[in-house]
């Protein structure tokens, strides 16, 4: 009897401490960059909980969750400054309306800018002429849906770069 109740305490205790954690065995995966955007994706996953469907997407929740990147990684300096995006700002963010841009080019030369939705589609683009010193631009949200938009830019000071922000448009 007294050995039952051991194994019973044993027991309990150990059930009562046990972990829960993400468990997956993924057997294979990859990450794709498609239109200046990078999707990741695994194959084995065992999903449980939600699927979104569209006519052209699925989206499933999983291991491989979404972040966000305010910039891209580029070489530093010799100062170890980020060269590329330290001198750019995007502001207001979120906004209903208008979003500035600004940065600083070393050389002259073209800029380009795409941004686009959730579904990846291009909803604004413009190409620009910068000069040496300071640059500034806007982005006119107003018609466009309340969502998060990723703003990529391509081209500034010359470089082949490419940086992206993530911008929100909010309910008014």
């Amino acid at each position: 009897m007294i050995k039952q109740i051991q194994i019973l305490v044993v027991t309990l205790l150990c059930w009562n401490t046990s972990t829960y954690a993400q468990q997956t065995l993924n057997v294979s995966g990859h990450s794709a960059r498609i239109n200046g955007m990078t999707f990741d994706y695994s194959i084995g996953e065992m999903v449980l909980v939600s699927t979104e469907r569209s006519s052209q997407f699925i989206i499933t929740q999983g291991v491989l969750q979404p972040t966000s990147t305010s910039a891209t990684v580029s070489e530093e300096s010799a100062d170890g400054l980020d060269r590329l995006t330290d001198g750019i700002k995007i502001y207001p963010n979120p906004s209903d309306n208008l979003v500035f841009v600004e940065w600083q080019s070393l050389q002259t030369g073209k800029l380009s800018y795409r941004l686009y939705d959730a579904t990846g589609k291009v909803v604004l683009s413009r190409e620009l002429e910068q000069q040496i010193g300071s640059n500034k631009t806007s982005l006119e949200l107003g018609a466009l849906a309340v969502g998060t938009y990723y703003l990529m830019l391509d081209g500034i000071s010359g470089s082949a770069e490419q940086q992206s922000f993530k911008i929100q448009r909010p309910v008014n």
